[in-house]
């Protein structure tokens, strides 16, 4: 009946993935996967776990999370994490590999978070909580777009904080559709002068925050007017001060 599971080490880890036989825990909703010292996370241990929803995944070697090589024979287990973390991986450079972008796409996930991972360059959610990527300049690639239209249909709530490299959540020109988003939270972003250069689609989002604590609401009529209307106004803010 066990639904929440930590495992740390290099050695619990593999130990791990060789003796568990699968579906041993089949009530498990949560694992988490702390001090691996392997560059790449090992999709094998996943295929333990029927009815995992969050995978954590801390504090470890990660170079890169979901590699082209293993993800055709765990698509589709992977597809049923809904929440996944990223903390403290200090070597992660990309979550996806540059050749998985076809294969690999979670489309039902509906939160990431991911904190401390100062070498992350890019990153292609569909749901997303970012913090202290300090070298993140966009969201989306212009590459990954393949079609007219990118619709994040999960997303519910996306908070983009303390990224100080960070220009736009993407500079394409293709049509961005957000059917289900709410919450907006933009802070300390502070070269974001835009979201997108194309089309945004939020039917439902009616204002967007400027501060972590949700205190400061502003709404301009849509996403890229709000965020140009604030962004003047703190330049002009702080020449005042100074």
């Amino acid at each position: 009946m066990l639904e929440e599971l930590q495992l740390s080490g290099k050695t619990v880890t593999k130990k791990w993935q060789v003796q568990v036989p699968e579906r041993l825990f089949p009530q498990l909703k949560s694992l988490e996967l702390s001090d691996d010292e392997s560059t790449v996370l090992t999709l094998r241990i996943i295929q333990r776990f029927h009815n995992m929803a969050k995978l954590s995944l801390n504090c470890g070697s990660y170079q890169e999370i979901f590699p082209y090589e293993y993800a055709e024979e765990y698509i589709e287990r992977l597809s049923e994490v809904k929440h996944l973390v990223l903390y403290g991986l200090h070597d992660l450079k990309e979550i996806y590999g540059q050749d998985s972008k076809e294969s690999l796409k979670f489309q039902d996930i509906e939160i990431l978070e991911v904190q401390s991972c100062f070498n992350l360059i890019n990153l292609m959610p569909s749901s997303a909580s970012l913090f202290d990527c300090g070298m993140m300049m966009e969201i989306v690639a212009s590459e990954y777009a393949t079609k007219d239209w990118i619709v994040f249909n999960s997303l519910k709530s996306l908070s983009l904080l303390y990224l100080r490299s960070l220009t736009c959540f993407y500079s394409g020109n293709y049509t961005l559709s957000f059917p289900f988003l709410e919450n907006l939270t933009v802070n300390e972003c502070p070269k974001m002068e835009i979201f997108s250069t194309g089309i945004i689609r939020t039917p439902k989002l009616q204002k967007l925050a400027f501060s972590a604590e949700l205190t400061q609401h502003y709404w301009e009529g849509d996403v890229n007017t709000t965020i140009q209307q604030y962004h003047k106004k703190a330049i002009a803010r702080k020449k005042r001060l100074q």
